[in-house]
């Protein structure tokens, strides 16, 4: 049996025990007999086992990610000595073997004072619309109506 039918089997003798027709042991005894207890404690195990993996998954994404950022600092530094040795040197274009470097010149703005940029060079952007959920939470906790809102209970199970 698994624990979704177990759960909808628990609902159902929980409805008959809150309507009087069955005693609690009866409801425990039948919880033991369909090894309830046991089914939790291995998806429990189970839960476990994939919360280590999770974690070993993000420490070798980390671990990873500083690799690749090691890279891409020795390649800028490769291209800086080579754009130096360019630059030292006068040429535009190198020949290194198999490969032809080139020294381009790009342009783009950096702006020294903000308040100092005409209007038709400004562009302005909305604010991003986005409710506050805290403010939204407290005035309904105490008892005022926001419309397009309502409070919403959920639950969860912790395994240590």
């Amino acid at each position: 049996m698994t624990l979704f039918e177990m759960s909808d089997t628990a609902r159902q003798l929980y409805e008959l025990l809150e309507a009087g027709e069955i005693d609690e042991q009866t409801v425990l005894d039948t919880m033991e007999s369909i090894g309830a207890s046991e089914k939790l404690e291995s998806y429990v195990y189970i839960q476990k086992q994939l919360e280590a993996e999770a974690a070993a998954f993000k420490a070798e994404i980390d671990r990873m990610t500083e690799r690749k950022k090691s890279i891409e600092n020795q390649i800028e530094r490769m291209k800086c000595a080579q754009l130096e040795f360019m630059q030292a040197t006068g040429q535009r274009k190198a020949s290194a073997g198999t490969f032809t470097l080139t020294m381009r010149e790009n342009k783009s703005v950096r702006v020294v004072d903000e308040n100092a940029i005409p209007e038709a060079f400004v562009v302005e952007k909305p604010a991003v619309y986005q409710p506050d959920k805290k403010a939204i939470l407290a005035a309904l906790k105490a008892g005022e109506s926001v419309p397009g809102c309502e409070i919403e209970t959920s639950f969860s199970v912790s395994a240590r």
